[in-house]
């Protein structure tokens, strides 16, 4: 869970190490401008108002890296930070109560002129003054809620690759097998992105089949290393060449595609896990796919 005052602490740290830093790096350009080294006016300072929005920005991605390295359990969910809580009401939208408004954006630029322990000072009231409340709550919820919402993101990402979404493709069923095809070229250029969607897709169906005490075994990442190779040496994969012959996730690679087959334990874990994680949408097209294998 979020720990506010660790969080806190840190921050006003920092906020006091940036104003020095800012004066020093103010003071170090005077002198090279003295000096004559024209350069030094091509760098400038940015104003004490958008110092520390960055400020907080960088130490809210902290936090996110952090919570959802604790928290995901290798899922495919990040936790992410309300921007709202790092950025500053437009002028023009002057009411929208966030707590960045307006009226504290005018007074950093006016103390970014005063002396440099009122400039901290200023960033430690403010910070003090941040709705800590309302930004635990935003990461707890993430954190308490970041199974369900891993297993929606997986079972979507496995039920778009293997066609079980509803769409144009019609998938077969033989000898009690979910089978669907997938455009194969063979041509490097086009296999960098399939072998980054392949990767999500073992890391997405690595959950649910170990929900489900299913073993897919190793055909996936199989095929995988083989896109791989095809891509740095450019030579296609042998027609017919088949991984995970008879398991769960039978692969049979052909001139211009390549089949999936898909046996029924794990077609019923997906099923499952859609079942239990997923939208209407997603629900819906699982029954449809349940429905068409009944009927064939």
């Amino acid at each position: 869970m979020f720990n506010i005052d660790a969080f806190k602490k840190e921050l006003i740290e920092n906020v006091a190490k940036l104003i020095e830093a800012r004066a020093a790096y103010a003071n170090s350009a005077r002198t090279l401008r003295q000096l004559g080294d024209s350069d030094a006016d091509r760098h400038y300072l940015p104003a004490l108002n958008n110092a520390f929005a960055s400020i907080l920005k960088v130490h809210f991605e902290r936090v996110e890296k952090d919570l959802t390295a604790e928290y995901s359990n290798g899922l495919p969910v990040e936790i992410t930070t309300d921007y709202s809580f790092y950025t500053y009401e437009d002028y023009h939208n002057r009411n929208s109560g966030r707590f960045l408004n307006y009226q504290r954006n005018q007074e950093l630029l006016k103390i970014d002129k005063e002396s440099l322990h009122s400039q901290v000072l200023a960033l430690e009231t403010m910070i003090h003054q941040m709705p800590w409340d309302k930004i635990k709550k935003h990461f707890d919820d993430q954190c308490e809620n970041v199974k369900s919402e891993g297993m929606r993101n997986a079972v979507q990402k496995v039920n778009r690759y293997f066609r079980i979404a509803r769409g144009r493709d019609k998938p077969t069923f033989k000898k009690n097998s979910y089978v669907i095809s997938r455009y194969y070229s063979g041509h490097a250029y086009d296999l960098h992105t399939d072998v980054e969607e392949l990767g999500a897709v073992i890391q997405s169906l690595a959950p649910i089949t170990t929900e489900a005490s299913v073993n897919v075994g190793d055909s996936l990442q199989e095929l995988r290393s083989a896109l791989i190779e095809n891509c740095q040496t450019r030579t296609p994969i042998p027609m017919r060449t088949r991984f995970g012959k008879g398991s769960q996730m039978d692969i049979t690679v052909f001139k211009s595609k390549i089949t999936f087959s898909l046996g029924a334990s794990l077609v019923e874990a997906i099923q499952s896990a859609t079942i239990m994680y997923g939208t209407d949408e997603d629900i819906d097209s699982v029954m449809a796919l349940v429905a068409r294998a009944e009927a064939a």
